[in-house]
């Protein structure tokens, strides 16, 4: 199964993976139980690091936090504005 396959058939829900708090890393969201950014890791994965090497560099890092970090980022492309 490739990674793509995943993505269409896990159902994650960033909402359970990712928080912001004002005081933890100035309100950034970040992945729940940890200070990793979420930025940071779809950086990585813009860049071309797979998961396996995201999770070499972050060995308390699972899988479906990654997931979840793109998760957060489909809705927040998914976000209607309204022009004035």
């Amino acid at each position: 199964m490739t990674f793509s396959d995943k993505l269409i058939k896990m159902p994650i829900n960033w909402r359970e993976h990712v928080v912001s708090s004002s005081d933890i890393l100035r309100g950034k969201p970040r992945i729940q139980g940890t200070r990793i950014p979420v930025s940071l890791i779809l950086g990585y994965l813009a860049t071309g690091k797979t998961h396996d090497q995201i999770l070499q560099e972050f060995p308390d890092l699972q899988q479906d936090q990654i997931l979840a970090c793109l998760d957060y980022a489909r809705d927040l492309a998914n976000f209607e504005t309204v022009a004035s």
